[in-house]
């Protein structure tokens, strides 16, 4: 469903997109910033898409940093038209005009990895994800299916086992937990892939991104990065305080997840996304496509933006071609 998701949604905003970019870096965290589950798998919504393809149609080049496997990464690639992205939280790194992949990781670190892998398998009721070759992401599934993180205990416990704690970052989530080695960030490895993209990192001196968005402390490194770096209003509670407390300036935005996104495109270019005749997205000229962008607009706000979208899907639901 994502996959199938994801092309759609690539065909409809991306299909006039000819060329990668050669513009700014503008580096995107993935969940609850580009894509939410709010469908019960990770899907980008119409802003989302709006917010991408402005940036994509100015000659930027986003690129996306999440802690999601490279093969997760690719195919985002493919369907958004970008020119590459930041996987497993800066273990591996994707340039997608080459086709290129890179590890971050030397021999030994993976086989330290390999030792964990075997560690966590030993406990009853851990699953590992098979695609996930550069990190570790281990979880639980209850008796009606749902994912959860290992708690602190079992984490503790395994890291203590493997002997070398202070070398291996566990990094929880409601639904996984990600053990990364502790050097490794997205920070890294969104150098590693402007190097990839570009050649030299920073040879001006500067910012190695003009733009940056992420919701968790995860992100912190690749925001650090940034010309402006943005948060959602979804963003970790620890992400503002450290921001209150003057370690990094964040831009945060009103708004939450995709329509954040589309808030912080829009501050960054200047005028909001699908405004002008650059970026404008092609008219959907199918019942529909309308009818599903329609439906798939109430994720991107709160109740008034859903009974907005309501009226509107009902209002396409009466057309005598429905």
């Amino acid at each position: 469903m994502a996959l199938a998701h994801q092309r759609y949604f690539g065909d409809l905003f991306f299909g006039d997109v000819t060329h990668l970019g050669s513009g700014p870096v503008c580096a995107i965290d993935l969940d609850w910033v580009l894509e939410s589950r709010w469908l019960g798998f990770p899907a980008i919504s119409p802003a989302g898409a709006l917010a991408l393809r402005a940036l994509l149609r100015h000659g930027c080049r986003p690129l996306i940093a999440t802690g999601r496997s490279l093969g997760e990464v690719r195919a985002r690639c493919i369907a958004y038209r970008l020119p590459g992205g930041v996987a497993e939280y800066g273990a591996v790194v994707y340039a997608h005009g080459s086709n290129r992949a890179r590890s971050l990781l030397t021999g030994a670190e993976h086989d330290e990895l390999e030792a964990l892998r075997r560690l966590l398998l030993e406990i009853r009721g851990v699953r590992l994800d098979p695609f996930h070759e550069h990190g570790i992401r281990a979880y639980r599934v209850d008796t009606e299916g749902r994912a959860s993180g290992l708690d602190e205990t079992t984490i503790q416990c395994v890291l203590e086992r493997h002997g070398g704690p202070e070398a291996i970052r566990p990094i929880a989530a409601p639904s996984q937990t990600d053990f990364v080695l502790a050097h490794i960030d997205k920070g890294r490895g969104l150098r590693a892939l402007i190097e990839e993209l570009v050649g030299d990192t920073n040879a001006h001196g500067g910012p190695d991104a003009a733009f940056a968005i992420g919701d968790s402390v995860a992100d912190l490194p690749m925001l650090a990065l940034a010309d402006r770096a943005f948060a959602p209003a979804n963003a970790d509670l620890q992400l503002r305080e450290l921001d209150a407390a003057g370690a990094h300036a964040i831009e945060f935005v009103r708004r939450p997840a995709q329509a954040g996104l589309l808030l912080a495109v829009s501050a960054f270019l200047g005028h909001r996304p699908g405004r002008c005749d650059v970026c404008a997205p092609p008219q959907p000229t199918s019942l529909e496509t309308r009818m599903i962008l329609a439906a798939l607009g109430a994720l991107d706000g709160g109740r008034r933006t859903k009974l907005k979208q309501a009226l509107r899907l009902s209002a396409l639901a009466m057309d005598p071609r429905a």
